[in-house]
């Protein structure tokens, strides 16, 4: 009996960590600043990187040239509790890695340069008694006022999706902007005055969803170039907004139906 309820403690001392810590993946995050407790609007329980300037949270996809950002490995849990955990092992990859973006042992983030595309952020902490690294891509935005922006939410919800990330692309498929959506499924990216379509990175869709976008009842590809949504007309030096939300498709509804929206 003894040996049963010592079982029986640790299994809920157990279950009371994992509750804590919950078990999302990386990217997105909320607009919350400093270490533990819970302001602002917190993203679903999980890991995420945020990206801090002056104690601000920014989007790491519409970085500038000489920005300098402190990269924080954060947890949220079921109740929008928002901790730092020790992080390790910070590094830059991709082309410009190193020259154009650099990152220092304890996740200070500057940018030197333009860097060719993207490059990716990477830290590992400690999650439920076992290392868990996390990757996010960055990008230095365009140098224009030209705007893009909208909201992203879960098919048949009013559920914004977090961590998404969004490239604004030219008719030749160029990516002329990027953008990640935020804790309530809103994005803003700074695009070139040439950006007419979107598109998603599939391996930013979070598990509960499919990689796909209705929009005004048009089912859109996310990847290529072709059935990709239109963007909103864009006018140089303004945002151009989306008039309605875009959705993305839920695993609970089933898979979408094939694109319809292919005029491009």
């Amino acid at each position: 009996m003894k040996n049963s309820n010592t079982v029986i403690k640790w299994l809920a001392a157990f279950v009371a960590i994992a509750v804590v810590l919950g078990c999302g993946g990386g990217g997105g995050g909320a607009s919350t600043t400093g270490g533990g407790g819970s302001t602002g609007t917190a993203p679903a329980a999980g890991q995420y990187l945020e990206f801090l300037k002056n104690g601000n949270k920014v989007d790491p996809l519409n970085l500038a040239v000489g920005d300098s950002l402190v990269v924080q490995y954060v947890n949220y849990d079921q109740f929008g509790t928002r901790t730092q955990l020790t992080a390790s092992g910070w590094a830059v990859t991709g082309s410009g890695a190193g020259s154009a973006v650099t990152i220092s042992g304890t996740g200070t983030l500057n940018v030197v340069s333009q860097p060719p595309g993207y490059v990716n952020v990477r830290g590992t902490a400690t999650v439920i008694g076992q290392p868990k690294t996390l990757n996010q891509d960055v990008r230095v935005a365009p140098n224009t006022s030209t705007k893009v922006s909208g909201r992203l939410l879960g098919n048949n919800t009013s559920t914004g999706v977090a961590g998404i990330q969004l490239e604004f692309v030219d008719n030749a498929g160029n990516v002329v902007g990027a953008a990640l959506s935020d804790s309530t499924g809103r994005f803003t990216g700074t695009v070139l005055n040439s950006a007419r379509f979107l598109r998603l990175k599939p391996a930013t869709v979070p598990a509960a969803y499919f990689a796909a976008i209705k929009y005004q009842t048009i089912d859109y590809a996310v990847t290529g170039n072709s059935c990709l949504l239109p963007l909103p007309t864009i006018v140089n030096g303004l945002t151009a907004t989306f008039p309605a939300s875009i959705y993305i498709p839920r695993q609970a509804d089933g898979p979408p139906p094939p694109p319809t929206g292919c005029s491009n």
